[in-house]
């Protein structure tokens, strides 16, 4: 009994340690706004503060924003359910809004397409 709950924690222990080291090694949009230096070198706003306020300001009206899809000229004629809770159609987002922005800011200020 105990040898096997010494064993189950031990299991427990490393799983946690490899949880560590991923969490390390993944994208973190924490690390662009930490500090105001940061803020200025990678997204190019003074301060966190202001990246914040833009954010307060964005998030109304993202909820309901759509990706374009391309010029489409055909009418769908599938039915497609409506879920009177959803904020928006369409699958849910994978990030948060700031995540969103912090992406956008940082393709604008490397000049990618």
């Amino acid at each position: 009994m105990l040898k096997e709950k010494i064993h189950s924690l031990e299991e427990k222990v490393n799983y946690l340690q490899s949880e560590i080291v991923a969490s390390h090694k993944t994208f973190s949009h924490i690390t662009f706004t930490r500090s105001d230096k940061n803020v200025r070198q990678y997204l190019g706003h003074t301060n966190k503060q202001t990246f914040h306020t833009i954010v307060k300001l964005v998030m109304p009206k993202s909820r309901l924003l759509r990706y374009w899809k391309g010029n489409k000229r055909v009418i769908s004629t599938k039915v497609h359910k409506v879920n009177e809770k959803a904020k928006k159609r369409g699958p849910e987002r994978k990030l948060t809004v700031e995540q969103e922005l912090i992406m956008v800011l940082l393709k604008l200020r490397l000049n990618l397409p």
